[in-house]
């Protein structure tokens, strides 16, 4: 468990960008077009699309009522 919270609460500074305990949608599409910028060009433009990406992870955790992830979602 030690592990899991260690990771979690590094997974959350790195796309809490401004540090004031919230992912919005907004920095975590900067997190992860950063990201995709250093990979590169896949030469599929479908694996090349960041806010695809956010959407699917805000989806995912059903999130789309918030506009945010905090650390203490699950």
């Amino acid at each position: 468990m030690l592990h899991e919270t260690y990771y979690m609460s590094l997974f959350y500074s790195l796309y809490d960008v401004n540090h004031d305990g919230y992912i919005t949608r907004s920095e975590m599409f900067a997190v992860i077009s950063a990201i995709y910028n250093l990979l590169g060009d896949s030469g599929n433009v479908a694996d090349h699309c960041p806010q695809l990406h956010v959407n699917k992870i805000f989806k995912v955790h059903k999130l789309s009522v918030h506009l945010y992830i905090t650390l203490g979602m699950t």
